[in-house]
């Protein structure tokens, strides 16, 4: 297993590099750009509310987790970086609460 994290850590360190100065300037229009900024920090308040204040509502956490990783994915397919789209993904599902993301009850 820790040949695998090994691998993760290397591409996780090779990421900056492929990321071309075109990329960056994408991401610098994007919080040019004051309604993207207002929905980007819109969409932070509302997942800081769901995690913070409704614990208790299992449901809600889920969709928050999955809405979360699909936005992290489609900005990162956007951005045309599917490698690192693979490793953000799996960093986030291993680290949060892996029986919230995949169990559907």
């Amino acid at each position: 297993m820790e040949i695998i994290h090994f691998i993760f850590i290397i591409m996780f360190i090779l990421a900056p590099f492929v990321i071309t100065e075109n990329k960056i300037n994408f991401i610098i229009n994007d919080f040019k750009n004051p309604l993207h900024v207002f929905l980007f920090i819109l969409l932070i308040l509302f997942l800081y509310y769901i995690f913070n204040y409704k614990k208790d509502n299992y449901r809600l956490i889920n969709a928050a987790k999955r809405a979360l990783i699909s936005f992290i994915i489609a900005y990162l397919a956007f951005l045309q970086l599917p490698y690192e789209t693979f490793m953000l993904v799996f960093i986030i599902v291993y680290y949060l609460d892996d029986q919230l993301i995949l169990r559907d009850n």
